[in-house]
């Protein structure tokens, strides 16, 4: 059986965003596999390894994106983070620099695999939707990212 359940989405502020129900969640079906393995590569380059935690922290703000059609990229996740200038799928535009190619295929850690399918299934465990590898005034550490 299936039960909704609906979260109140919030942004950094607490400020009220918007309703997601469970009914709106992704799931892996609805991406096709090489959709599936490119967002975990992606995950992975910008977890730079730091575990559970700091994945389903890029996986979150992944999502945060989606739930919002983040700078009208749409709800998909994948569309956000193939968007231009947004993760490491396009901000890296050298064929030989993207470094995320080389978690392709599922050469991941099961905690990102994890973490993904979490995040699919309507798991979120913060409210931003922007992260830096570096500290700034006002940004909080979750994993190796600073988020805002």
């Amino acid at each position: 059986d299936r039960c909704d359940i609906t979260l109140k989405l919030l942004d950094k502020d607490n400020n009220y965003v918007s309703n997601l129900t469970t009914s709106d969640a992704y799931t892996s079906s609805d991406l096709t596999q090489e959709q599936l393995e490119t967002l975990w590569a992606v995950v992975m380059q910008e977890d730079g390894n730091h575990g559970y935690e700091g994945a389903m922290a890029v996986m979150t703000c992944i999502m945060n994106r989606a739930d919002q059609n983040y700078g009208n990229h749409g709800n998909n996740p994948y569309y956000q983070i193939i968007a231009p200038s947004q993760f490491c799928y396009s901000i890296d535009p050298d064929e030989g620099h993207k470094t995320w190619r080389r978690y392709l295929n599922g050469n991941v850690q099961d905690y990102i695999k994890r973490a993904v399918s979490d995040g699919l299934n309507g798991k979120r465990t913060h409210n931003y939707v922007n992260f830096r590898a570096n500290y700034a005034e006002g940004r909080v550490q979750i994993g190796g990212n600073y988020y805002f």
